[in-house]
C-alpha cells in the first residue's frame, strides 16, 4: 500500500510540474503584437504596401489584409519601393549584387534590369499633414505637430524592444512600424491609425529593416516613403 502511495504522489508531482510549465509556456510569453489583419482585414485601409518576405521575395499585401500575392522571387531582395501603380522597383543578389536595380511591370510580369543610379534619400519621414511620428523606447507612439506632441498608442512590448516607425501612409492617416519579437524569425509589420483608434499585424517574418524594405502606394495619392533622390528612369 506505501508503495502504491509513493507512486501516486510521484505521479502527482510529475503532473503538476507538467501542468505548471503548460501554464507557464502558454501564458507566460509576453506577446505585444496587434491582432493579425490576415485573420480579421481592417478594409478601410487604403492602398498596397510592398514588403520583402522571410524568403527574400517581394509581396504585395492590401493595406487592409485582405489579399497577399508573391510578385517576385529570385535573388535574395535587399530593397523594394513602387515607382507608379504598374511598377515595382528592387535591387537583389544573385551570388553578387546586380548593377543598378530591378523592374517589375504587374501589367506584363516581366522584370528588366537597368544600370540606372540608385540614390537614396536620407530625411526624416513626415505626413503630408506635416506631422511626425515618434516611437518611445517603453512602446508609447507620439505624433508631432506645430510644437504639441500627443499619444496615440501605448504597446506593451518587452523591455528595450519597442516597434519602429517606419513609414506614412501616402494620404497621412496611418503608418507603419516595425517590429522585431525576442527570439523571432523576421520582424512584424504593424499598420496604426493616425489617431490610434485602429491598429493590426500586416505581415509577420518580414526580412530586412527600415523604409528601404516597405512601400505604401494609394491610387491617387501615389507611395510612400521617397526613397529615390533621383530615379533616373
Amino acid at each position: 500500500m506505501k508503495e502504491r502511495l509513493l507512486v501516486a504522489a510521484v505521479l502527482a508531482a510529475i503532473l503538476g510540474v507538467a501542468l505548471l510549465a503548460l501554464v507557464v509556456f502558454r501564458f507566460g510569453r509576453h506577446d505585444p503584437s496587434p491582432p493579425s489583419l490576415r485573420d480579421e482585414p481592417a478594409m478601410d485601409i487604403p492602398g498596397q504596401v510592398l514588403f520583402v518576405d522571410d524568403e527574400g521575395c517581394v509581396v504585395q499585401a492590401a493595406a487592409s489584409g485582405a489579399r497577399f500575392e508573391e510578385l517576385y522571387c529570385g535573388g535574395w531582395v535587399s530593397w523594394v519601393s513602387w515607382i507608379d501603380e504598374d511598377t515595382v522597383a528592387f535591387s537583389e543578389y544573385r551570388g553578387e549584387p546586380t548593377a543598378g536595380r530591378s523592374e517589375l511591370r504587374l501589367s506584363t510580369g516581366e522584370v528588366e534590369h537597368t544600370a540606372n543610379p540608385t540614390q537614396f534619400k536620407m530625411e526624416v519621414p513626415e505626413s503630408v499633414n506635416g506631422e511626425l511620428a515618434q516611437v518611445e523606447y517603453s512602446g508609447e507612439v507620439y505624433i508631432r505637430s506645430g510644437g504639441e506632441r500627443r499619444e496615440i498608442a501605448d504597446f506593451d512590448v518587452p523591455e528595450g524592444r519597442p516597434p519602429v516607425f517606419v513609414t506614412w501612409s501616402p494620404d497621412g492617416e496611418w503608418m507603419l512600424l516595425q517590429y522585431t519579437p525576442p527570439k523571432g524569425q523576421g520582424s512584424e509589420l504593424w499598420v496604426l491609425s493616425r489617431d490610434g483608434s485602429v491598429s493590426g499585424t500586416l505581415a509577420t517574418g518580414v526580412q530586412g529593416w527600415g523604409p528601404q524594405t516597405v512601400s505604401w502606394w494609394i491610387d491617387g495619392r501615389g507611395y510612400l516613403p521617397e526613397l529615390f533622390a533621383q530615379i533616373g528612369r
